[in-house]
């Protein structure tokens, strides 16, 4: 086993027939800007691999063929090594289903495809929408939309809490475009508006992001580290906390955070219901909190207009309940382009147990004219936002986008 990479023990099945002789890559994919989870895998079929149920005489061909495989199959599935495991085999609810499949070249004795895989949960936003009334708590209303419309179970549901109250009617929209909806809507208590939908192994989840920055490191006191050495650990497994090769980095863009009116924007909010037009300034200050200003004094760099249809149009659903989403809207919006302003791509030996939203703690290298040395500004705990596990045959790899919260509440450093 290379120090670089783990390998990966796994089971995968298509429809209850195997298929992990098959598969060259398997790519499992979750983000915190996704609400389900995806994956892909390429294979190589020589057949064998099923019977051909349309076949009188029985004869087995590739799984494509003889299922035949033409989208919503059921796919399960376990990678395992060292550092622990991705379980999609044992429990009845965690699965994913087949989305398309591609023939990449074929012959008379071998097939070469790739499969695309998604969460049940997809398929269900498009054939549910959502016409209901909903009355009090945001986080309420989402347990109800995911459970009711997305057929989430109340033991997957890992929903936090809103301050926010919030009436409003479906109004034939999908389940997934409500929640991002109610994400950019919600605020927890004593913190700063911005929630994520997203899904994991683990859950679906709505979550904040001051409660996402203020966890503790999943691997805490134990960092992943940049060096262009490995370092001699012939005992444990030091090395899988290796970054490996070098990390590329979007850093702060000043032009970009000012044209997106991150530091000083105004807020042009249409209420639907009035036929009004209500006007807000928000600046940056130096305490990383975003502040009302009321009678600015110089012009603001961007300007957002956004409807507020109060009500949903609905005259029955009291208005005078509903949290009033100006200044909640307005400030999350900030948050968002500040949480992505600054982003770190790594790759790591494949570390089957960290999920999107993770915090995880790195330190990386500086260098200097007469040594290498940990810069202080780069040492500290950072925020999953992309995750991908990549298993091959022989290897199992780990890629990660990492953001840490510059401007708004302040990762701890360990």
């Amino acid at each position: 086993m290379s120090l670089a990479t783990l390998q990966a023990d796994r089971v995968i099945l298509i429809s209850g027939i195997p298929f992990h002789g098959k598969v060259s890559t398997f790519n499992y994919y979750e983000s915190l800007l996704s609400p389900f989870i995806t994956a892909n895998l390429t294979y190589v079929d020589t057949g064998n691999t099923a019977e051909n149920k349309n076949d009188i005489q029985n004869r087995t061909g590739t799984l494509r063929d003889a299922l035949p495989l033409r989208g919503d199959e059921k796919v399960t599935f376990k990678f395992q090594n060292i550092m622990g495991s991705i379980d999609f085999n044992t429990d009845n609810e965690k699965f994913l289903v087949v989305d398309d499949s591609m023939i990449i070249s074929r012959d008379s004795t071998t097939e070469y495809g790739a499969i695309r895989l998604i969460s049940p949960t997809y398929k269900k936003n498009y054939e549910n929408s959502v016409y209901e009334k909903y009355y009090g708590q945001i986080g309420s209303s989402v347990k109800k939309i995911a459970s009711q419309k997305l057929g989430i179970s109340q033991d997957n549901l890992k929903v936090e809490n809103a301050i926010t109250p919030y009436n409003f009617t479906g109004s034939g929209r999908e389940p997934y475009e409500i929640l991002y909806d109610l994400a950019s809507q919600s605020k927890p208590q004593g913190g700063d508006p911005g929630y994520f939908v997203y899904e994991t192994k683990s859950g679906f989840y709505f979550r904040s992001i001051d409660s996402l920055m203020d966890q503790k490191p999943i691997n805490d006191g134990n960092p992943y580290f940049q060096t262009d050495v490995f370092k001699s650990d012939l005992v444990s497994n030091t090395n899988a906390y290796k970054i490996i090769g070098t990390p590329t980095q979007k850093d702060v863009s000043v032009s970009k955070l000012i044209k997106s009116g991150t530091f000083f924007a105004e807020f042009r909010f249409m209420y639907e219901d009035q036929q009004t037009v209500k006007t807000r300034y928000f600046r940056l200050e130096e305490n990383g909190r975003f502040e009302s200003v009321k009678n600015p004094t110089n012009l603001p760099t961007r300007t957002y207009t956004i409807v507020i249809p109060r009500g949903m149009a609905d005259s029955k659903i009291s208005k005078s309940a509903n949290n009033d989403p100006v200044d909640v809207l307005a400030r999350s919006v900030m948050r968002y382009n500040i949480l992505m302003s600054q982003a770190i791509n790594i790759l790591i030996p494949c570390n089957p147990t960290l999920e999107a939203g993770d915090i995880i703690q790195c330190k990386f290298e500086k260098v200097t004219s007469d040594s290498k040395s940990l810069g202080s500004f780069d040492i500290g705990n950072y925020l999953i936002l992309n995750l991908c596990h990549q298993f091959t045959g022989k290897d199992s790899y780990t890629s990660l986008t990492i953001v840490k919260d510059t401007y708004g509440r302040k990762a701890k450093v360990g």
